[in-house]
């Protein structure tokens, strides 16, 4: 109903896309979602992806996304980062 590039979605390539942010729960470190964007036919569009590649939303925007509450270094950054590196190895 947006006008959304659906097609684009079928086959989600993260080639294709730049990721945003990544969503962790600061209790566990481990990963809720993430939102990459893309700009298709003249437009920037936005996808929120959760667990289990469940598409949470999509919209057009020309907004940054980048807000005070991102972490991109510290402790906390770090946490995430180990927990994940865990997560990968174990698969």
């Amino acid at each position: 109903e947006r006008g959304a590039p659906l097609s684009e979605l079928e086959l989600f390539d993260p080639v294709e896309w730049e990721l945003v942010t990544a969503e962790v729960r600061t209790d566990s470190g481990k990963f809720v979602n993430s939102t990459w964007t893309r700009v298709i036919q003249s437009e920037k569009w936005w996808v929120v992806i959760g667990f289990n590649d469940t598409i949470e939303t999509l919209f057009s925007s020309e907004k940054e996304g980048r807000g005070p509450d991102i972490i991109c270094s510290g402790e906390f950054y770090e946490y995430v980062s180990e927990v994940n590196r865990l997560l990968n190895s174990s698969s």
